[in-house]
Formats: C-alpha cells, structure tokens, sequence
C-alpha cells in the first residue's frame, strides 16, 4: 500500500482529503522512484535517437520496475509523430521496431510509465 501524497502540500492525504501527516522518506520505501521516467532531447540540427531510446527501452522492465507502458512523440518535418503502448518498453514489439530504425528529428520525447 502507498499513501496517497499531496505534492503542492507535501502532506500524506487521508480518504477523507484531510492532511494527516507530513511527507517522508519512508513514504517512498520501494527503493525506486515511483512516478514515470522521462527522455527527451532537443538538437539544433536533426538528430537520431534510437541509441538513446533502446537504453531507454530497457529501463521499462528488463533492468527497472518502470514496466507498464510506454510512448514516445517526435516531430517529423512539419507533423507530430506519436507511438504508446501498454505492453513494457523492453517487450514491445513497437518500441523494438522504432529502436532498430533511424529516425532524425529536432525535438523527442518518451516516457515509461510505472
């Protein structure tokens, strides 16, 4: 069970909405950290970031918790590309697709979802 915290008060929020206690350590006991993990670059000249995005890739579920989903969004010339998936980073057949082709763009950004 995690508490459920409120982040603009930095106080452990009860059922009811009422701020029971403030915000500790031991509050995050899982030993990572529990929100999303986050990639992104931004280039001033068209970059290629499937190296950095297959590491990345293995963070959401071969070599860390972060394993229920993932998405990525680059711009492609003068549209916006978008890839999600709930299966993990690690196994997604996509993800693997996208990390084994060359894709160059200014700006990305891609998230794995715990």
């Amino acid at each position: 069970f995690l508490p459920l915290l409120d982040v603009t008060s930095g106080f452990v929020v009860s059922e009811g909405n009422q701020q029971t206690r403030p915000v500790t350590s031991t509050d995050y006991s899982t030993g990572t950290a529990l929100a999303c993990q986050l990639l992104g670059m931004n280039c001033n000249t068209p970059t290629d970031f499937s190296f950095s995005f297959k590491g990345f890739c293995k963070r959401g579920g071969e070599t860390d918790i972060h394993s229920d989903g993932w998405g990525v969004a680059f711009y492609e010339g003068n549209g916006i590309r978008q890839f999600h998936d709930v299966e993990a980073a690690a196994t997604s057949p996509m993800a693997h697709f996208l990390s084994i082709h060359s894709i160059r763009t200014l700006n990305m950004m891609s998230h794995i979802r715990y």
